[in-house]
């Protein structure tokens, strides 16, 4: 067992930067997800904005920095009112600097194909639309595309398909110090995992209280 509080080195932007890197000779997925002390995935609203706070804002806007594709369900994309990204200057700088493209696109996993009019006409890159394809099927196609970095931001059920297809690759989990109770849903909500997702973690992050997880798949 080891202790790993206080924090023993201080983060800068690059630094987190560099925690958080994706392999550079295959295809990666990432999910990023916030969740409560008791558990809850959502605020007393329905959305995650309400249990998160600044350390966790920043590492959502470096995995956004990191990635070349956002890989999100339609009921995520309306609860948290989704649009295509418009990177910071920071952001740019890093995705250049890794010679990314200026923004990420986002690919919505979608039935009933309603999505938001902006978000659907995409920005500095494109909205991809996923209709009726298993989960597999779509990493499938976004690597065939030249989507090899992807971050999956939800929702609970994506996060299930995801894992269960055998395709997370690791998983950020900002644990949040708070309890909301109430019934809101956990980070991954689907049929059960058999086998479970088993992980080892790769590094903690504290910041306030909040600590900030990383665990890459065992």
């Amino acid at each position: 067992m080891r202790i790993i509080h206080p924090r023993v080195a201080e983060l800068d932007q690059d630094g987190i930067a560099d925690l958080y890197a994706y392999p550079p000779d295959r295809p990666w997925l990432r999910a990023n997800f916030v969740s409560t002390l008791d558990g809850s995935a959502q605020g007393t609203d329905g959305r995650s904005g309400t249990i998160n706070g600044p350390a966790d804002h920043l590492v959502f806007q470096v995995n956004r920095a990191l990635c070349e594709v956002i890989l999100v369900g339609a009921q995520t994309t309306r609860t948290e009112g989704y649009k295509p990204v418009r990177p910071e200057p920071w952001q740019r700088a890093l995705r250049e600097r890794l010679g990314l493209g200026q923004a990420p696109a986002i690919a919505v996993l979608t039935r009933s194909g309603v999505i938001d009019d902006e978000l659907r006409a995409g920005g500095e890159a494109p909205t991809l639309v996923y209709t009726d394809l298993p989960v597999g099927a779509v990493l499938d196609d976004l690597h065939a595309n030249g989507y090899r970095r992807v971050l999956c931001e939800g929702g609970p059920g994506v996060l299930a398909q995801v894992a269960a297809a055998g395709r997370l690759d690791d998983l950020c989990l900002t644990l949040s110090p708070m309890m909301v109770a109430g019934h809101g849903l956990r980070i991954s909500d689907g049929d059960l995992l058999d086998p479970p997702w088993q992980a080892e973690l790769a590094h903690v992050i504290e910041h306030d209280s909040w600590l900030l997880l990383r665990y890459r798949r065992a």
